[in-house]
């Protein structure tokens, strides 16, 4: 994942294993919204990346939570569905496109619930997978090459 064990254990909040790694608590112990996780990695400018990330309510009162998502252009906010008391079904998994305006993008999650009294936001699996078009272009400049000295060769 992008967001390391490290960070995830410094988190305000708890963090915990769901047997997938660890994952941050957004409002535990009834503290209040406006805590945030994140992590800066190295993009290319102008690169097209997916962030993906896991992201659900736990607690008995059926309330919503929700998180503020930045990353390169991406600013969006995500509102859960009502909590519940299962870890195996609290998590969604989200994808969002985004573009590198620079050549380190910090990727942020804030929480931003309105309730945080007996509900918590949790968040797990974040990654930033390399951008495919950078295989693709790869490939394609390959392919383009032994074109280019087979031509040559004739």
């Amino acid at each position: 994942g992008v967001i390391d064990n490290a960070l995830y254990n410094n988190f305000v909040g708890s963090s915990g294993n769901t047997g997938s790694g660890y994952f941050a608590v957004f409002g535990s112990g009834n503290l209040p919204a406006g805590a945030s996780i994140w992590q800066s990695i190295a993009t290319d400018v102008g690169g097209s990346y997916n962030l993906t990330f896991a992201y659900g309510p736990i607690g008995p009162n059926h309330q919503t939570q929700t998180l503020h998502v930045t990353a390169g252009d991406l600013d969006t906010y995500v509102t859960s569905a009502a909590s519940i008391n299962d870890l195996t079904t609290a998590l969604v998994t989200y994808t969002f496109g985004f573009t590198a305006l620079s050549a380190t993008t910090t990727i942020t999650f804030t929480d931003t619930s309105a309730i945080t009294d007996s509900v918590d936001g949790m968040l797990d699996n974040v990654s930033v997978p390399e951008p495919s078009g950078v295989v693709l272009l790869g490939s394609a400049g390959v392919a383009m090459a032994f074109a280019r000295r087979r031509v040559r060769s004739r």
